[in-house]
């Protein structure tokens, strides 16, 4: 299972931001791609027009990601490992 665990770090950009995967267990489906579309560099009003919801949802789910995977910003959410 450690692979798949891999994958959705990889795919989120998310590689950099924590020691352990536990954080990223926690992200639901849609902060996930919130998380994916933010480490793009797309802002949040972006980020609700891709994905049809509004502004402050995407707000509060980026609040949820960066407490959840102990990022320190939405730029950290998009650091990878060296």
């Amino acid at each position: 299972m450690r692979s798949v665990h891999d994958a959705v770090r990889l795919a989120a950009g998310l590689r950099g931001v924590t020691g352990s995967l536990k954080g990223l267990d926690l992200l639901t489906a849609s902060e996930r791609d919130v998380a994916v579309l933010a480490s793009s560099g797309l802002s949040n009003h972006e980020i609700a027009a891709r994905r049809g919801t509004s502004t402050r949802t995407v707000a509060n789910q980026l609040a949820s990601i960066l407490q959840k995977t102990g990022a320190s910003s939405r730029r950290a959410l998009g650091r990878t490992s060296a």
